[in-house]
Parts: C-alpha cells; sequence; structure tokens
C-alpha cells in the first residue's frame, strides 16, 4: 500500500497563528474585491492591499518587521505599483542619511566610553536633579539648533 504523507498544517503553526494569517489574508482580499471607479483604480487597489498585508503582518508580528520592510517595496516595484525612483526616494534622501550618520556617531562615542563621560559630567553639573538634568538636555538641543 502506497500512502502519500501529509503536512499538519496545526503541527506547525498553533492556532491562534493561523487565525492571524487567516485575517491578514482575508483583509488583503476584501481590498482586492473593491470594484474600481474613479480615483480606486488598479494601481491604488495593489498600494492598498500590499501596504494592508504589511500592515496586517506588522500587527500581528507574524513575521519579523525586517522582512516586511523588504517585501513592501519589493512588491510594489515588481507589480507595477510605483516607479523604483518613487519607491526608494525617502531611502536616499538627506534625512535618512543624517539619521545613519547619527546612529554611527552614538555607537563610536558609546563605544570609547565619550557619552558616559558626558553623561556623568552633566548628572555632576545639575547636582543629580532629574529636573535640571531634563532641562539642560533641552537647552543644549535649542542652543544646538540655533546655533549653525
Amino acid at each position: 500500500m502506497n500512502t502519500k504523507p501529509t503536512i499538519n498544517v496545526t503541527a506547525i503553526m498553533k492556532q491562534p497563528d493561523l487565525i492571524k494569517w487567516a485575517i491578514t489574508i482575508v483583509l488583503t482580499a476584501v481590498i482586492l474585491l473593491i470594484p474600481e471607479q474613479g480615483l480606486y483604480n488598479y494601481n491604488l487597489k495593489l498600494f492598498l492591499a500590499i501596504t494592508a498585508f504589511g500592515l496586517a503582518l506588522a500587527a500581528f508580528e507574524i513575521v519579523p518587521i525586517m522582512v516586511i520592510s523588504i517585501v513592501m517595496p519589493v512588491l510594489w516595484i515588481a507589480l507595477g505599483v510605483a516607479p523604483a525612483s518613487a519607491v526608494m526616494a525617502p531611502w536616499v534622501g538627506t534625512t535618512f542619511l543624517m539619521i545613519i550618520g547619527a546612529f554611527f556617531m552614538s555607537v563610536s562615542l558609546e563605544d570609547c566610553g565619550l557619552l558616559r563621560r558626558i553623561a556623568y559630567y552633566m548628572m555632576y553639573k545639575v547636582k543629580a536633579n532629574y529636573f535640571s538634568l531634563l532641562l539642560s538636555i533641552m537647552l543644549v538641543g535649542v542652543l544646538r539648533i540655533l546655533r549653525p
């Protein structure tokens, strides 16, 4: 007797995970089933479906956020929702590059211990008063903005 092995889905995923996947897929399908009319054209329908799918995945924490952040732009480009230049524009702007630079700077300052020494120095100057510490941090931020 030749029997084929069967895959037991409930052994791989628990019931709450199956419910989360079902809600995600049904939500995406509902958006795709809305008829096109007026401003709601095919591209907008695909954009909303992909975005709702990604947001549902993130909300239910079904897959890691890194996977969602890669899959959504790839789907937008692959399905022709938007050109690659429009999809990738936020990641090549000056704001994003400044944030990356700030992360590198904070990691290097923390690695060499300078960040901790600056924090201790500020706490010493304000005599361990929490409100004064917050006020001094705010003042440093405002002065940094005003002085180019």
